[in-house]
C-alpha cells in the first residue's frame, strides 16, 4: 500500500486540531481526471479507517440517502458517476492525511505526476471497497464522479451492526440542492434544515477548495456526528475558500539540529528548508523539554527557503522533542513528524588539564589523552616519556609502547591514571601514533610561580629564565644546577641519560654567572620544585634588551596618550648587574594601579617597553596624571635606588 508515501502530512491550523474526529481538508472538483479529496486526522491518536465510508451518492428526488445504508436499500443513487465506498483496513496516524483520488490512479498520475494514497476505480490494495460485500456501489465511470456545480460529499462511520450511521464530515457546494436533513428519520437527531445549511462555492478549472480553519460555529452537541456534532451546521462558506490549484501547503525538508550530540550547556541550532508557493509564510520550531512546550519563530536565512532558530542551552540532561511547522497566509500548513534528541549532561573534554584537575574522581580508571610528545622515552628515565596537549598541561607516560616516538609526534594514549611517588602518570598503556604534530605553546613562569605551583605543573613543559648561581655535577647520575630569577631559585636537574651536558653549547651556557632561558619538564623533589631539561636546544642565552652601563634610569615619552583609542606610551629603563627591578603605576593620590615588571636580572641592560594604560584588571584608566615608579634592589650590596616619572592619560573630546 502506498499509504503515507505520497501522504501530505499536513498540520492544519490549531483550531482544526481542536476537533476530535476526521475532517476533509482539501477538495478538487475539476478537471474530472484530477478529482480528489483529502481526509485529515487532527486527533491525538491513530484512526482505524476500516468502518469509514465516503459518498457523493445523495439523490433527494428519489429518496436515496447514505444514512439508509444499515437497511441495505435506497442508500445510494446508483448513478454511474456516483459512489458509496468503504475504506480498506488501514490506520491513519495522528496529524496525518490521506489523498483520495476519485477515479483511477493513472488519471491522477497523468494530472499531478504522482499517485494518490487511495483511489476509487481499480483492483489494487489501494482501492476503496464496495460499501457492501457482493454489491456494486461504485459507479462505472472511470472519473467525473463529482459534479462541478453542485453536489454533496460525506465522510461517515458505520460499524456494520447499528441501525444508524455517524457523520464524520459533511461538504455541500454550489447550492443546497443535494443537502441532507435526517430530522425525524428513525432515531436520528435533528440536522440543520436544508434551507439553513451553508455551502461552499464551486470552483473553476485550475482552482481548488481548501479548509482554512476548524469547523467554526458548528453545533457541537445533540447532532448525528461521531462526536455529537451537527455536521450539517458548519458554516462552510466561512471555513472553506477557493485558491489556485497550484496553491499548496508549505513543504518542509532538510531539518537539521546541531550539534548532533548536544549537552545541557550547548545552544541548539535548528534549521530547515521550507518551500512555499502561496502567500507569506510563518515558520516555527515547537519543542518540548522537561514537560514544558515552547514555540520559537524561525527566521528566514540568506539562502532561499532557509529558516533557522536557536534553542538556548536547556540546562539539564533529558530528551528534547521538536518539530517544525509552517503556515502560509492562505491558511495552508505543514508540519514534520516529531523528532527526538537526547541531551546529555555536560562532560568537560578529557584534556590533560581535565585529567589532572579531576584526579580524585578518575584515579585508577582507564582514560585517553591525546597530545604531542614533549620528551621521548629514555631521556629522563628508561620507560618515561611526556606528552602535552592544547590545555597547557602535560603528563608522565610510563611504558615501552612509547618507544621510538620522538619529540613532536602526536599520539593518543589510553591507560590507567595513577600516581607514583605523588607524580601523576598514565600506566598500562596502549598508544596510537597520529603522525607529526606541533609542540604546544610553552608558558613562561617565574621561579617563585614554579615553586608555588609545582604539583599542578608537574609533567608540563614550561619555560623560565634567570641567572645560573650554582652547579654541582656527578650527583646521583646527573647534575644539579641552581637558577635564580630574583623572585626565587630552583634546581635544574639534568640527568646524565639526556646527554644534555655532552653538548658543548648547552654545557657552556649552564655555568654559574650566565643568564639563560630554559624549557624543561616541571617536577619536584623533597617537596620543592625542580625542572628536568632534556634537549640542548631547550637551553639558550637569555637577553632582554641592550647591554647597559650599570646605571639606574627611567624615562617616559613626554606626551599624553589616549588608551581608549589604542594608543600606548613608550618608556625605557636601565639597571645594573644582579638586580631586582620593580616598576609600578600609581595614581596621583598614591594608590596602587598595576605592576609593569618585577624581575631579577643578572646582567645590566637597557630595555624599551610600552604601557597600554590599563590597570591590573585589564581595565582602561580614567584620564588624569599617574606616576610610573621604579625600584632597583642590587643583590650584592642591598642598595635600593628609586626613580619616578609622570604619565598623562588624556581623553579625546
Amino acid at each position: 500500500m502506498k499509504l503515507l508515501k505520497t501522504l501530505l502530512m499536513i498540520l492544519l491550523p490549531l483550531a482544526i486540531f481542536a476537533q476530535g474526529h476526521l475532517v476533509f481538508s482539501e477538495l478538487v472538483l475539476q478537471p474530472s481526471a484530477g478529482e480528489y479529496a483529502v481526509v485529515t486526522n487532527p486527533t491525538a491518536s491513530a484512526v482505524d479507517m476500516s468502518n469509514y465510508y465516503l459518498t457523493d451518492a445523495t439523490d433527494p428526488a428519489n429518496g436515496k440517502f447514505y444514512y439508509k445504508l444499515p437497511s441495505g436499500a435506497d442508500f445510494w443513487s446508483g448513478s454511474g458517476s456516483d459512489f458509496i465506498a468503504r475504506f480498506p483496513a488501514i490506520s491513519l496516524p495522528a496529524g496525518e492525511s490521506l489523498v483520495i483520488g476519485l477515479g483511477r490512479d493513472t488519471d491522477y498520475f497523468s494530472e499531478y505526476g504522482s499517485y494518490p494514497d487511495l483511489y476509487l476505480k481499480g483492483s489494487g490494495a489501494d482501492t476503496l471497497l464496495q460499501a457492501l460485500a457482493g454489491a456494486t456501489t461504485i459507479g462505472g465511470s472511470f472519473n467525473a464522479k463529482l459534479d462541478n456545480t453542485a453536489e454533496t460529499l460525506i465522510l461517515f462511520y458505520w460499524d456494520g451492526v447499528s441501525a444508524t450511521v455517524q457523520d464524520a464530515d459533511y461538504l455541500l457546494w454550489g447550492s443546497a440542492a443535494y443537502a441532507v436533513d435526517k430530522s425525524g428519520v428513525g432515531t436520528y437527531a435533528n440536522d440543520t434544515p436544508v434551507g439553513s445549511q451553508s455551502f461552499m462555492s464551486a470552483h473553476l478549472d485550475e482552482k481548488k477548495l481548501i479548509r482554512v480553519s476548524g469547523e467554526g460555529s458548528e453545533t457541537a452537541t445533540g447532532g448525528n456526528g461521531i462526536t455529537g456534532h451537527d455536521e450539517t451546521s458548519e458554516n462552510l462558506a466561512a471555513t472553506w475558500t477557493v485558491v489556485d490549484l497550484a496553491s499548496s501547503k508549505p513543504a518542509i525538508s532538510e531539518v537539521v539540529l546541531t550539534p548532533a550530540s548536544p549537552s545541557e550547556r550547548d545552544s541548539l541550532y535548528v534549521s530547515a528548508v521550507v518551500t512555499n508557493l502561496s502567500g507569506t509564510l510563518t515558520v516555527e520550531c515547537v519543542y518540548t523539554f522537561d514537560a514544558v512546550r515552547t514555540v520559537l519563530e524561525m527566521a528566514a536565512g540568506d539562502d532561499a527557503d532557509s529558516y533557522a532558530c536557536v534553542i538556548p542551552p536547556l540546562g539539564d540532561a533529558g530528551t528534547l522533542t521538536y518539530y517544525i511547522r509552517a503556515e502560509n497566509s492562505l491558511g495552508l500548513a505543514d508540519s514534520t513528524l516529531s523528532y527526538g534528541k537526547t541531551v546529555s549532561a555536560y562532560v568537560e573534554a578529557q584534556t590533560i588539564r581535565y585529567l589532572r584537575d579531576n584526579y580524585e574522581d578518575l584515579q585508577e580508571t582507564v582514560v585517553t589523552a591525546t597530545g604531542v610528545v614533549t620528551v621521548q622515552m629514555g631521556l629522563i628515565n628508561t620507560y618515561a616519556s611526556y606528552i602535552q596537549d592544547e590545555s597547557g598541561r602535560g603528563i608522565y607516560v610510563f611504558g615501552s609502547p612509547m618507544s621510538g616516538l620522538t619529540r613532536g609526534t602526536r599520539v593518543s594514549v589510553t591507560g590507567t591514571l595513577s600516581k607514583y611517588n605523588d607524580s601523576m602518570q598514565l600506566k598500562d598503556i596502549t598508544v596510537t601514533s597520529l603522525g607529526a604534530g606541533t609542540l604546544p605553546e610553552i608558558d613562561t613562569y617565574t621561579c617563585q610561580q614554579l615553586n608555588n605551583n609545582f604539583m599542578a605543573l608537574e609533567g608540563t613543559l614550561v619555560r623560565v629564565h634567570g641567572q645560573i648561581t650554582d652547579r654541582a655535577d656527578g650527583i646521583g647520575g646527573g647534575s644539579n644546577i641552581t637558577l635564580d630569577d630574583g623572585t626565587s631559585s630552583l634546581t635544574l636537574r639534568v640527568w646524565d641519560s639526556t646527554n644534555l651536558l655532552g653538548n658543548a653549547v648547552a654545557d657552556s651556557l649552564l655555568q654559574p654567572g650566565n643568564s639563560v632561558e630554559v624549557a624543561a619538564i616541571g617536577s619536584f623533589y623533597s617537596g620543592a620544585a625542580q625542572l628536568l631539561p632534556a634537549y640542548p636546544a631547550d637551553v639558550t642565552a637569555w637577553t632582554d634588551g641592550d647591554p647597559g652601563t650599570g646605571q639606574v634610569s627611567l624615562s617616559v615619552a613626554p606626551f599624553p596618550f589616549v588608551p581608549r583609542l589604542g594608543e600606548v606610551i613608550n618608556y625605557s629603563y636601565e639597571y645594573p648587574d644582579e638586580a631586582r627591578v620593580i616598576i609600578r603605576i600609581y595614581d596621583a593620590a598614591g594608590r596602587y594601579v598595576t605592576t609593569l615588571t618585577d624581575e631579577y636580572h643578572g646582567i645590566s641592560w637597557t630595555l624599551q617597553k610600552q604601557w597600554n594604560g590599563k590597570n591590573e584588571l585589564n581595565q582602561f584608566l580614567a584620564p588624569g596624571v599617574y606616576i610610573m615608579h621604579m625600584e632597583v634592589i642590587e643583590r650584592s650590596t642591598g642598595k635600593v635606588t628609586r626613580k619616578a616619572q609622570p604619565v598623562v592619560i588624556a581623553v579625546k573630546k
